[in-house]
């Protein structure tokens, strides 16, 4: 569940090893999200995105991922009880881009704890699609 923004004929022009590759990638996309993410959720642009959801149009449910912006639009505020209530998940999610920054940079500057911190990561993103799961359950039920 790691987010790659930058295409990878960018990314081998920065770096030559395809693995330092992977990491500088995760590192430079998760400081995009969270620059982009404070910058629409903090200023009154937020405000102005139509609540769109296609699932919920079609199926009449909502999605998994239904209120994480909302979420962490409240989690940036400071207002923790109100994104929990939008999707608990939201606060896991925003602990794991921010989680990948540092994880990032000692991979990247450490070769031997790869191995470990992408297992990490992998381990995070699949309880991080579990939750989702579970709490789209719970809202459908």
């Amino acid at each position: 569940m790691e987010i790659l923004i930058l295409p990878l004929f960018l990314i081998k022009k920065i770096c030559v090893n395809e693995s330092k590759r992977i990491h500088l990638n995760i590192l430079i996309s998760s400081c995009i999200v969270l620059i982009v993410l404070f910058s629409l959720l903090k200023t009154n642009a937020f405000a102005c995105i139509p609540h769109i959801c296609l699932f919920q149009h079609f199926f009449n449910i909502p999605c998994p991922g239904c209120g994480i912006l909302r979420s962490l639009h409240s989690l940036i505020n400071l207002k923790v009880v109100s994104s929990i209530n939008y999707n608990p998940v939201g606060v896991l999610l925003f602990v794991f881009i921010v989680s990948q920054i540092p994880l990032r940079i000692t991979a990247l500057l450490n070769p031997r704890t790869e191995y470990k911190i992408n297992n990490f990561s992998h381990s995070i993103s699949l309880i991080l699609i579990f939750n989702l799961l579970v709490v789209w359950l719970i809202r459908v039920l």
